[in-house]
């Protein structure tokens, strides 16, 4: 059995894989000792499965705070492994292909290029544009920060009562950009906007933008696969509107089961071929 762990900034989640199969996830607030996130989703992860510490062979390790994880924890060996590499294989992992394009949506969007199951994986960019824009924007605009709370605004609002859409400035389709498309994020905010209208808007741009960065990065690779994982995924809003700015040029996106937990699959993935 083998426990991987992303140790994020924001975040700490981990999945126990038994067999190659995730038997278990769970995911927990980071405080600012990774020592003690970890520390939290392992007892959880042990506690949910009914196992010892003593069953678990391999902890592996990824995310923004694993470099300043110790190379030993609870008695067991460190195997700390690349982010990105754990971004493609997890995303592969998850969405059962062999390869694909896979977009991290978590504080920033980063895009992956993977193939052969995740033994060959490129970072091709991304965008700053992402969970950290939602959590920025919701507090200035609307005093909010919760990214479910302002989810479920955005459901009860209407984005183009603040975006511009291709419509409002042409009149009709421009190229192959349909009338209802988004020409300008924000470009008709008011005072009039309701808070409902401003959620709606920023989680209707954030979403446009990854499936934009998405798309225009997938003309670059020989790939139908794009696979959308990270955070992001739980906010419906968002997810949605990536996959429909995707399906607006010919894409599919898929969105795995247990897509937040990619990089904890990925890291443990990784270890496991060393066995």
């Amino acid at each position: 059995m083998i426990v991987g762990v992303d140790a994020g900034g924001s975040t700490t989640k981990a999945v126990l894989l038994e067999r190659g199969k995730v038997l278990s996830s769970t995911i927990s607030r980071s405080v600012e000792d990774p020592v003690t996130s970890i520390s939290g989703v392992l007892g959880k992860i042990l506690s949910d499965t009914g196992r010892e510490l003593e069953e678990i062979q391999r902890l592996a390790v990824s995310g923004g705070k694993s470099s300043v994880v110790p190379a030993t924890l609870f008695g067991l060996n460190v195997e700390k492994v690349d982010e990105i590499q754990s971004i493609g294989i997890g995303g592969l992992e998850l969405a059962r292909v062999d390869e694909g394009l896979v977009i991290s949506m978590g504080t920033g969007t980063a895009v992956v290029w993977a193939q052969d199951g995740g033994r060959r994986v490129s970072h091709l960019g991304g965008t700053g544009v992402g969970g950290g824009t939602i959590l920025g924007l919701g507090s200035r605009l609307l005093g909010l920060s919760d990214p479910p709370a302002l989810d479920a605004m955005a459901k009860r609002g209407n984005a183009k009562s603040v975006d511009l859409t291709v419509g409002d400035i042409a009149g009709n389709a421009i190229g192959t950009l349909d009338p209802s498309m988004t020409a300008s994020n924000f470009g008709k905010l008011s005072e009039r906007g309701s808070p409902e209208d401003i959620a709606a808007g920023i989680l209707n741009m954030v979403g446009e933008v990854i499936g934009e960065v998405a798309y225009l990065s997938s003309m670059g690779v020989s790939t139908k696969n794009i696979v959308l994982v990270g955070m992001l995924t739980r906010l419906e809003y968002v997810s949605q509107r990536a996959s429909e700015t995707l399906e607006a040029f010919g894409r599919t996106a898929i969105i795995p089961n247990l897509a937040e937990f990619h990089v904890a699959v990925g890291a443990a993935k990784k270890v496991s071929w060393g066995s």
